[in-house]
């Protein structure tokens, strides 16, 4: 109980011990105020191991960093393979069908779980957020393998895909109703084509939502760019499919996610799986190998030796400094600010909800010292944040805060290749190696 002693002990000790403190947060923010400025200092944007960077790009206000993730590693390929300047894919044109897939997951997954009872873990967990914008890399590999992938010039991001809460609402209500209309059909003995034509009507509904929102998505379109030294590169009446497999040329099947989930119930050297985690039903779905954090930082330096960036996924909520473009583990001092230090592992966080992936990012070079290695990192957040939307990620960073990153399978040992082909193992839905980045 906080009684009237308590009270006024705890006012004594804030008054007696705070009060500098407290002018300076309530002054200039708790973030800016313990920020320490000499790590700062002591991480310049500086690789002696970097990749040939790109123009950042901005998702602006939507979840769509996974998506802006993937497609910045395709780019950097395309700018490669072509000697392009600034060549882009359209994120827009994955977000549409990445919706249009989740409705129908979402669906397909409410007739299997007819049973639940309404307020059930799973059911509320399957209504929670239907259609969110996150995702994760194999959810990428499905939607390119099925739909291809077009330039962002054939199609650019409408109002809705760059500020995606009024469309997501929309299409959540809609999807609620839809689920409550099916279960009531089934409950009510409906037959299997009955509810297939019932689930087919509200695809369709869907899909003219998403049109008005973010545009007809391209069957066909004419391919033209030239090259940095005059080349016309052209191709007439592509789809989606062509342009990926003729002219991306980037087998993203060859791509694996590992992760480093350091929690007692996953193991490392398994692979696994979230339950009820994708978006095409028919795709190959999530498939994580879980290696320690020694071997997650080695591989994204050898793929990023040979010239390739590296997708991965983290929990930006702590220890970044947008402004600086800084990502350093222990940066804030909230210890001599408000008296709290934190001395948690990376497993507690975990299980105790403190910690998730909640960002996707590309690692573009690395630089090794004594002190440790240092990481670029190209965000999706504009040029405006960090060092003209570059920042750089100290190994410390890494080691508490990377959860996942995607390399080709090549740069794993013989073993590791046949651990990941091996059986699954499942995660729970909400297990937090569940979490959209």
């Amino acid at each position: 109980m906080i009684d009237n002693e308590l009270l006024k002990s705890m006012l004594s000790q804030a008054v007696n011990h705070y009060s500098v403190q407290s002018n300076a947060v309530t002054a200039n923010g708790l973030k800016q105020s313990a920020l320490k400025r000499t790590v700062v200092n002591t991480m310049p944007m500086f690789f002696e191991h970097e990749v040939k960077q790109n123009k950042v790009t901005n998702q602006k206000q939507s979840g769509r960093c996974w998506l802006f993730a993937a497609c910045n590693v395709i780019r950097m390929h395309m700018n490669k393979t072509y000697d392009l300047e600034d060549f882009q894919v359209s994120q827009s044109y994955l977000f549409f069908y990445d919706k249009l897939e989740k409705a129908n997951y979402f669906l397909e997954s409410i007739i299997k779980t007819v049973d639940e009872p309404i307020h059930s873990r799973l059911l509320d967990h399957l209504l929670s957020a239907p259609v969110g914008d996150g995702g994760q890399w194999d959810m990428v590999v499905d939607l390119v393998e099925k739909y291809g992938l077009v330039p962002q010039e054939v199609m650019p991001d409408s109002a809705c895909a760059s500020s995606s809460r009024d469309m997501d609402t929309l299409l959540t209500h809609m999807l609620h109703e839809d689920a409550f209309e099916l279960r009531e059909a089934i409950k009510a003995g409906k037959d299997g084509s009955t509810i297939d034509e019932m689930k087919k009507t509200m695809l369709h509904g869907i899909y003219n939502a998403l049109v008005v929102c973010l545009g007809v998505p391209p069957q066909m379109f004419n391919f033209n760019v030239k090259t940095k030294d005059g080349q016309i590169i052209s191709k007439s009446a592509i789809t989606p499919l062509q342009f990926y497999h003729d002219m991306v040329k980037l087998d993203l099947t060859q791509y694996v996610s590992i992760i480093n989930g350091p929690t007692s119930d996953k193991p490392f050297n398994h692979v696994y799986t979230v339950d009820y985690l994708g978006n095409v039903v028919e795709g190959r779905g999530i498939r994580y190998l879980n290696l320690t954090i020694d071997e997650l930082k080695a591989l994204t330096k050898a793929q990023l030796d040979d010239g390739e960036p590296v997708w991965f996924g983290s929990d930006c909520g702590f220890d970044m400094d947008r402004n600086a473009g800084v990502m350093a583990h222990g940066l804030y001092d909230f210890k001599g600010v408000v008296g709290f230090e934190t001395t948690w592992s990376k497993a507690n966080r975990l299980d105790y909800s403190d910690s998730a992936m909640n960002h996707a990012m590309v690692i573009e070079g690395y630089h090794q010292s004594g002190h440790g290695t240092n990481f670029k990192v190209e965000n999706s957040w504009g040029d405006e944040p960090g060092k003209n939307g570059f920042f750089v990620m100290n190994e410390a960073w890494f080691d508490e805060n990377v959860y996942q990153i995607v390399v080709n399978r090549k740069y794993l040992t013989k073993k590791q290749q046949d651990i990941y082909d091996g059986e699954l193992k499942h995660l729970e839905p909400w297990d937090p190696m569940g979490t959209l980045a």
